[in-house]
């Protein structure tokens, strides 16, 4: 392994807190014109159930990434104003981050994703490009994602950033008794991080602090009724 700063360990990898998410290959394939499933959806049912969440190695069909990262080369990035959570910059227009939104709502998806976690039934996706710089010093500090959209059940992001960054450590917790249940860094262009979105969890992102920038699709999957 390279002895690079951005291949070390950041000053994030606290003693005493789970190891990072060890990815596996994606049981589903998704594309822009259709999305298969190739694998069971209990086979990672107790490893989502344990951490609430699974990180996940090429999603996505490798013409539509490329698409994609084409789209997002030639994106202008503005300050994101929606939300005080962080200094982040948006897609604008936000045309690689619709259509991501777009190719993840489909059925077969949806139902892979109830039996996976159990966090359904889904029936609508949102989600946009964003990226932090390293000289973004705050973090995406812990919170549910609830707030802007009481109906979000699972959240997805997406590497589509091209530079290897420093920091960006994503973590999920029990709210209640503060217990860190996963961590993932994106480190392989196109990996998925897939996590529960409820008011009983929250998570967040350490700071960028070289490399980069951090750009990732931000999405979330919808469902109805209550929170579990």
């Amino acid at each position: 392994m390279s002895s690079s700063p951005l291949s070390n360990s950041t000053a994030d990898e606290s003693v005493g807190r789970p190891s990072r998410l060890a990815p596996v290959p994606s049981p589903f394939v998704v594309g822009a014109q259709h999305s298969d499933i190739i694998g069971d959806p209990y086979e990672v049912a107790e490893s989502f159930a344990r951490h609430r969440a699974i990180a996940l190695t090429g999603l996505l069909d490798p013409a539509f990434l490329q698409g994609l990262l084409r789209i997002c080369g030639k994106a202008s990035f503005v300050r994101d104003t929606e939300t005080d959570i962080a200094q982040r910059e948006r897609e604008t227009p936000g045309i690689a981050g619709g259509a991501l939104a777009l190719a993840l709502k489909r059925q077969n998806l949806f139902g892979w994703l109830d039996q996976a976690t159990a966090c359904g039934p889904l029936h609508g996706t949102f989600g946009r490009v964003m990226q932090i710089q390293p000289h973004d010093p705050p973090r995406l500090d812990w919170h549910d994602d609830l707030p802007e959209d009481a109906s979000r059940r699972l959240a997805i992001t997406i590497n589509l950033g091209e530079n290897p960054y420093e920091g960006g450590l994503f973590e999920i917790r029990v709210k209640q008794t503060g217990e860190v249940l996963a961590r993932h860094r994106h480190t392989v262009l196109g990996s998925a991080l897939i996590f529960q979105v409820s008011d009983q969890l929250e998570h967040r992102v350490w700071p960028v602090t070289a490399g980069g920038p951090r750009r990732i699709y931000t999405g979330w999957f919808l469902g109805g009724g209550a929170h579990a």
